[in-house]
């Protein structure tokens, strides 16, 4: 099998952005520890540094999880019960993707970079699928409050 090419990191654009300020942070955090694991593993990283960020990574989506679902409940996003369960979905695949890989090959680059293409198609697939559907909720509702407290001062 040819070994997978390196991973070109991916650049936080604006297009990504949901315009809820602590989500966005999230988001380009996710975009820069996977750059980061595609790069180490590019870079032949020992094992014990590959184990890290990938913990690192399942860490950081589950406390991003948390708090975008906490989110979704503030703002009354009709799909947040089913924007939950993607989350849920996504959890178990990543810890199965590192399980897998720990278990096996945390010392083979290419298996580290098709893991880390995995997981960052993964957060793209969903950030632009499921995260922009909120978008548009978040953006009236920034604009309904403006609106209000502009009616307040006149």
């Amino acid at each position: 099998m040819a070994e997978p090419l390196p991973l070109k990191p991916i650049a936080w654009s604006e297009t990504f952005a949901t315009g809820e300020p602590e989500i966005d942070r999230q988001h380009r955090e996710f975009l820069n520890q996977v750059n980061g694991l595609a790069a180490a593993a590019a870079d032949g990283a020992p094992p014990d540094a590959i184990r890290s960020l990938l913990e690192a990574i399942a860490a950081h989506e589950r406390a991003h999880f948390a708090y975008e679902e906490s989110v979704l409940q503030r703002i009354g996003h009709a799909e947040a019960a089913a924007h939950a369960a993607e989350h849920r979905r996504l959890e178990r695949r990543t810890a199965a993707l590192l399980r897998s890989l720990l278990a096996t090959a945390p010392d083979d680059g290419p298996c580290v970079l098709r893991v880390a293409s995995i997981v960052r198609a993964q957060l793209l697939d969903h950030l632009l699928y499921y995260d922009l559907q909120y978008k548009s909720l978040l953006q009236y509702q920034r604009e309904y409050r403006s609106l209000r407290q502009h009616l307040r001062r006149c």
